[in-house]
């Protein structure tokens, strides 16, 4: 009787706990979101904060009892000491409580990245509001224009800008990489710099090498070229197009490294840095107009070394001399294991395996490349990740008071086999979930199926 009582009395709480209302709600409409956030240095000094906001309204077009949602963008500016206080001001502009959650697209202006862009970090990674996951672009000239900008295809500037990071035509650094950069030992960091041009009446925007932070500034860039050598150097080559002109050929061929993995093992000898990059490609000819039959060894052969001296051209400054924009002195000739299929042709193995040792030289400026940190933020990063381990045990704790609680409640009614049954699957789904609240980036059971069957989706496709 006791026991039914207790049951009752805890299925009554449940209930009452998840049947609480919508009393905290806020609607959309009475929040400004904001889909991406700037700083520029004003004329007078201070900090000149813009954001552009998404706006829902009602279309007129829509009839009484439903309607569609027209959206537009709108971006507002104010001037503040720092970001406290422009956020401050900013609030005091907008008639609605500004929202964060969206906000995906953090825009530097130039003038102010050379100033000092310590502080600004250090408030962003201490506020709990905004995106820690938000990308970070350096623009070339004011970061308002930047985001004033109204591209033909996507909705808004932000938009297009997470895009462009997506297609990994520069660097994809966001806010928490960046501040981890910045605080690691090499202190080292780079981010994409966005340039607006005119095209046919239109501004355009878009990503034009990136820009080179020292000790919290800003001290200069690199080119396009140089940084697709440190997407080489990070691995994070997804495609690339290659056009040579191979021996025995009129005109160019063009290839599509579509997969692309590089590793890189550093050594030191006689107090001198040097590094082995090894790269592995595998191609597709996109365009051949050449009477060559690619199914030839020799011919292939021919277009693979071509291949691979474009690609280590990206390694070399133009000049053969260490540049001061980027930390590679000299590479030698790159031989990459690979495969390459042409049209109509299947797949071939290349026969050359190695990639030599490219010597790795850093300049002055490359040794200083990026030295810079805010105390406060690496004990903010230590105070979150201590916050983030006792939620973990709490949750941990509260899992294991119910699954006695449950135990407790069910084991006089079961009998010896079913207390057996009941015991394990309270065990399981305890060790499930304890494992999904410690590593939260474990696969999902679709990722999961998906890496056990794919082996043998290929297997049968043969």
């Amino acid at each position: 009787m006791m026991v039914a009582t207790l049951r009752k009395g805890i299925g009554t709480v449940m209930f009452l706990l998840l049947t609480t209302g919508c009393w905290d709600r806020v609607e959309i409409n009475d929040l400004s979101i904001v889909t991406g956030a700037g700083v520029d240095l004003a004329d007078d000094g201070q900090l000149e904060l813009s954001m552009q906001v998404f706006v829902t309204k009602q279309s007129k077009a829509g009839t009484e009892g439903s309607g569609s949602v027209a959206s537009q963008t709108i971006v507002r500016t104010v001037k503040g000491k720092n970001m406290a206080d422009a956020t401050s001001k900013m609030q005091e502009l907008l008639p609605r409580r500004v929202f964060w959650g969206h906000d995906e697209v953090f825009v530097i202006g130039e003038s102010f990245a050379r100033k000092d862009i310590n502080a600004t970090l250090d408030y962003f990674i201490r506020h709990p509001s905004p995106r820690e996951r938000a990308n970070v672009f350096v623009a070339e000239g004011k970061a308002k224009a930047l985001l004033e900008w109204q591209p033909e295809i996507e909705r808004e500037s932000s938009e297009a800008l997470r895009e462009m990071t997506k297609s990994y035509t520069g660097l994809n650094v966001n806010m928490l990489q960046l501040q981890q950069l910045l605080i690691g030992p090499t202190r080292t960091a780079a981010l994409p710099l966005v340039k607006m041009n005119m095209f046919k009446g239109n501004k355009t925007g878009y990503i034009h090498g990136s820009a080179i932070i020292k000790k919290g500034r800003m001290t200069g860039r690199i080119t396009g070229t140089d940084t697709r050598s440190i997407l080489w150097f990070k691995n994070e080559m997804r495609n690339a197009t290659v056009t040579v002109t191979p021996e025995g050929a009129e005109e160019p061929i063009s290839v599509f490294l579509n997969k692309n993995k590089a590793s890189i093992t550093p050594s030191i000898s006689k107090s001198k840095w040097s590094a082995k990059l090894s790269i592995q490609s595998e191609g597709l000819v996109a365009e051949n107009p050449n009477p060559l039959n690619l199914m030839e060894p020799k011919n292939m052969s021919k277009l693979v070394q071509a291949v691979e001296a474009e690609v280590s051209s990206a390694f070399i400054p133009s000049s053969g001399e260490p540049s001061g924009k980027m930390p590679i002195s000299s590479v030698s000739r790159m031989r990459s294991a690979g495969s390459i299929r042409g049209s109509g042709a299947r797949r071939r193995r290349i026969g050359i395996r190695s990639f030599p040792p490219s010597k790795l030289r850093l300049t002055r400026n490359a040794k200083s490349f990026a030295r810079a940190s805010s105390p406060g933020i690496h004990q903010v990063l230590q105070r979150k990740s201590e916050n983030r381990r006792m939620m973990n045990l709490l949750y941990i704790l509260g899992l294991s008071g119910l699954g006695a609680l449950n135990a407790l409640l069910e084991w006089k009614r079961a009998s010896g086999r079913e207390r057996v049954a009941l015991m394990g699957l309270i065990l399981l789904a305890w060790v499930l979930a304890a494992l999904v609240i410690l590593f939260p980036q474990l696969p999902d059971p679709y990722e999961t199926t998906s890496s056990l069957f794919k082996p043998l989706a290929k297997w049968l496709r043969k």
